[in-house]
């Protein structure tokens, strides 16, 4: 089952993909979020939802009024990929940003992070500062895992060495995360 709001033929700049699995509540605060940071922006909302059993669908159904919004239900659990890809296919926004419904925005403007995206030359990805619950700091980034790499976390030298390139190499903690 895939429904769309209808909408004008603009230009969208920003396709925002989220892959639901029974998480409602998450859910709920994670789209409640999106509004505020999306001034500026021409966006798309589109949920994949995995066959979740906690109401979700009832919920998406009730969300059809919110513009740009649109969501499909698949029939059994297909996996992140697989319902991330589907969500590939139905978005058509000029960039994509893909949300766990677990996340929202704390603060800032999407705008903001797509100007500076547009900018850099030779720019693949992108990703915004991510915050745990408490506010703090999640080292949301990694270099390729090596042996030594798993030396150095497994007996917490990067915790210990937060600056070292050497030792803080795979969560990267000698870099600044904002």
């Amino acid at each position: 089952m895939h429904y769309h709001a209808s909408s004008d033929s603009i230009m969208i700049d920003l396709s925002i993909i989220i892959v639901n699995y029974n998480s409602l509540d998450f859910l709920k605060a994670c789209l409640d979020s999106i509004p505020a940071c999306t001034r500026g922006l021409d966006t798309e909302v589109i949920v994949v939802d995995n066959a979740s059993s906690d109401g979700s669908a009832a919920f998406l159904k009730d969300c059809m009024e919110m513009p740009g919004f649109q969501y499909t239900i698949n029939e059994s659990n297909n996996g992140f990929s697989r319902a991330s890809n589907q969500g590939v296919g139905m978005a058509t926004g000029l960039y994509l940003l893909f949300m766990n419904p677990d996340c929202r925005f704390a603060q800032g403007e999407m705008k903001e992070m797509l100007d500076f995206y547009k900018i850099q030359e030779n720019t693949g990805a992108a990703g915004a500062k991510i915050l745990n619950p408490n506010g703090k700091l999640q080292l949301s980034c990694r270099s390729f895992p090596t042996l030594a790499r798993q030396f150095y976390e497994s007996f917490f030298l990067h915790r210990m060495f937060k600056k070292s390139r050497i030792f803080g190499s795979y969560f990267m903690t000698w870099w600044d995360h904002r």
